[in-house]
């Protein structure tokens, strides 16, 4: 059996699932997804699973929150009123929606629009799977 390397470019599909079953995302119904190991494009707990695969094999591997996108932190979360925001903007707000912002350095922050009452909205700079455990069921179509 050969087993991709760091550098290999690989073919896989994959699963992701939360502990409660719940589908996040999952390839096996298009074209395999490409990857170049040891390239930062996955978790690095699915890397190692995937060096350990042959052509044709299949695995299930849990990454921790903390190994995946971390814990949720209740400091990234912070109401704002409605007011300082740019008018056309605070009228268009929904809960669930995705808002784009510069940190102080510059960097992009995503947020999510949590909780909206006529004067305030609340908006949550965590990634939406912070504090999730993902389960990956990986197949390795191809190593190149």
């Amino acid at each position: 059996m050969s087993s991709p390397a760091t550098g290999s470019t690989v073919s896989i599909h994959y699963t992701v699932t939360l502990a409660d079953g719940q589908v996040i995302e999952s390839t096996t119904e298009q074209d395999p997804v490409e990857i170049t190991l040891g390239s930062n494009q996955i978790m690095p707990g699915v890397e190692r699973a995937l060096m350990e695969l042959g052509v044709g094999e299949s695995t299930n591997v849990t990454i921790a929150s903390g190994d995946a996108y971390g814990p949720r932190d209740d400091n990234l979360v912070q109401t704002l009123e409605r007011a300082t925001l740019p008018p056309e903007l605070s009228e268009k707000l929904q809960l669930g929606m995705g808002l784009q912002s510069k940190g102080p350095n510059g960097e992009e922050i995503r947020l999510t629009v949590v909780e909206l009452t006529t004067d305030d909205v609340t908006l949550d700079a965590n990634h939406p799977l912070a504090g999730q455990d993902l389960s990956f069921e990986i197949q390795l179509i191809s190593i190149s």
